[in-house]
């Protein structure tokens, strides 16, 4: 989230446990919000420009997330874990190849640990929300930051 917050994406965690909402553990300006999936009448974040990351370590909850943001105009919705976890998902919903899905969630960077892929995770939020396909830059011509 720390990666996040600093490339300037306004970070929201949802748990529907108050002991994991403990400020202290977030960066600051990190919106906490005491949420379950099935709460429809919690006010959430879920525009256009929302990208979301899901991991609860429960797979109904998990099931319940990814099914209430297909449901929403979200950008990306990310699932953490592997490619396995997804699918297991996806088993119990009925979605088909929606574009926004990605999981396992992250480039691939060769990532080890929470850190890399947290960062691995950061970078392609970037990548999806500049509308572009990760690269190397020195494959890229003419000027790199223009659109």
């Amino acid at each position: 989230m720390r990666f996040a917050a600093e490339a300037g994406f306004r970070v929201a965690v949802v748990d529907h446990r108050p002991a994991y909402l403990d400020g202290s553990r977030y960066p600051t300006g990190t919106r906490l919000i005491e949420a379950r999936w099935d709460n429809a009448s919690v006010a959430l974040p879920l525009g256009v420009r929302t990208h979301a990351v899901v991991m609860t370590h429960s797979l109904t909850h998990d099931r319940g997330w990814v099914q209430r943001l297909l449901a929403s105009p979200v950008a990306y919705i990310g699932v953490l874990g592997p490619r396995t976890r997804l699918e297991d998902i996806l088993r119990h919903i009925d979605v088909a190849g929606d574009e926004r899905l990605f999981g396992p969630v992250g480039l691939d960077l060769g990532a080890e640990g929470p850190e890399q892929i947290a960062l691995s995770i950061v970078a392609e939020l970037l990548g999806v929300w500049s509308r572009r396909e990760p690269g190397h830059l020195r494959e890229r011509h003419g000027v790199i930051h223009a659109g």
